[in-house]
């Protein structure tokens, strides 16, 4: 981090985490579990329709539906036996099915999807692999998706699992960019890096933008303002716009599995333990935390926080036995002892909060409606829907304020709303 002035007029500035060769953050693999867990977005109270039962037998690369009809499925990573369908809810109140998979010693694989899958394909087979592939809004007949950006660059600190996916797959990505071209029809395809990645991504047949190392500029909402050209409307989506934000470990996936015929299955995160010191390690999706952990033999003591996801946005969790999910580009320790505390404190207004804001929100003002639950008012007189979630706020702010958080709920609260207000 860059300190501020002795005047205080220029705000600090974060730099994110480049890889400039492989060797610097080397890659450790890490072994298929016993079992596997999987989370399908849905849930199964009240419901009758079940295609997958426990004590089903599944193989890798199968795509698990557990809901009759429905488009939602997981792609398991392992072969095996279904041994529970549970019900699980997210930190952001989101439902999914939990489907726990026991391996089998024969590691069977689903049948080849050959070499040159059409969208259909893709869309029942691929999607939800590493990375989180999403043509969800391709298919959308009310949505016209004009322009695929792959984002070549890791939205968090510290954080480097798509830069090595670039760098180390870069014919794979390539693969998928073309592929992409293809079952979409969407022409305008813009792979976005790093400085130091330009040269690994030269055999891609799209439009390729660098992006700077200053947080939080690989923010997709930023991407689209400074390299793009177009400003995402307050409370709007990149979709919204006509715009596919897609991970590049999600299409060098995608270009993996046309390659080979199957599902891609590894996931490559970035462990960071509590002294720092960060490793990127390759793991089948659905893997237990815990698995991850043990590669740095890292304990976890009471007080410590365990966090999926990078120190600016990453959400803790509380379990090691929950799994590596198809979108965990970070798992990340704490150590209690070090944490600095976060305070029940007001506003000083000392505008911290105002100099590094990338939105150029007035989260002095904001703030204080967030604490008192006046989110509409938050929303429609300081921008909240504005926020484009970089954590950057809490971050500078001398009180300790967790406005990061308060923004998530507020934002989560607004979305419980509008249905109701409907």
């Amino acid at each position: 981090m860059k300190r501020r002035s002795f005047l205080g007029l220029v705000k600090p500035t974060l730099e994110y985490t480049t890889l400039a060769d492989l060797s610097s953050i080397p890659l450790k693999k890490v072994p298929a579990s016993k079992t596997a867990t999987f989370m399908v977005p849905g849930t199964i109270e009240g419901t009758d329709l079940l295609a997958l039962k426990v004590g089903d037998e599944v193989k890798a690369g199968q795509a698990l539906a557990p809901i009759a009809g429905s488009d939602d499925y997981a792609i398991s990573t392992i072969a095996g036996k279904v041994t529970a369908l549970e019900p699980f809810t997210d930190a952001h109140s989101n439902a999914f099915i939990a489907v726990t998979v026991e391996a089998a010693d024969n590691q069977e694989w689903a049948d080849s999807l050959g070499s040159d899958p059409d969208l259909a394909a893709v869309a029942a087979n691929l999607q939800n692999g590493p990375g989180a592939l999403c043509l969800k809004p391709v298919l959308d007949p009310e949505t016209n998706i004009n322009t695929i950006l792959v984002l070549g660059m890791d939205r968090d600190l510290m954080t480097t699992a798509v830069q090595y996916a670039v760098k180390s797959r870069g014919a794979y990505l390539a693969k998928g960019i073309e592929t992409l071209k293809k079952i979409t029809g969407v022409s305008e395809i813009v792979l976005v890096v790093p400085s130091g990645l330009t040269g690994n991504v030269q055999g891609c047949k799209c439009t390729i933008k660098e992006v700077g190392a200053s947080y939080p500029s690989a923010n997709p909402k930023l991407v689209m303002h400074n390299i793009l050209g177009k400003t995402v409307p307050a409370g709007k989506t990149l979709e919204d716009m006509g715009v596919l934000c897609l991970s590049a470990e999600a299409v060098a996936a995608l270009g993996e599995s046309c390659e080979t015929g199957k599902p891609c299955v590894n996931k490559i995160v970035t462990l960071v333990a509590k002294d720092g010191e960060a490793l990127n390690v390759q793991v089948p999706v659905g893997t237990p935390i815990q698995d991850v952990l043990d590669v740095k033999r890292i304990a976890l003591n009471d007080g410590d926080r365990l966090i999926l996801g990078g120190p600016m946005t990453g959400v803790a969790t509380y379990s090691t036995s929950l799994p590596v999910l198809p979108d965990t580009d970070a798992i990340m320790v704490q150590d209690g002892a070090k944490l600095p505390e976060i305070e029940d404190a007001s506003c000083i207004n000392c505008g911290e909060c105002i100099k590094v804001c990338p939105a150029k929100v007035p989260v002095n003002m904001m703030v204080r409606f967030l604490e008192n639950q006046l989110y509409v008012d938050a929303a429609e007189k300081y921008d909240l829907l504005s926020c484009v979630d970089c954590g950057f706020c809490s971050f500078v702010c001398p009180a300790r304020i967790p406005i990061y958080q308060y923004i998530g709920l507020a934002k989560f609260e607004l979305s419980r709303m509008a249905p109701e207000a409907e």
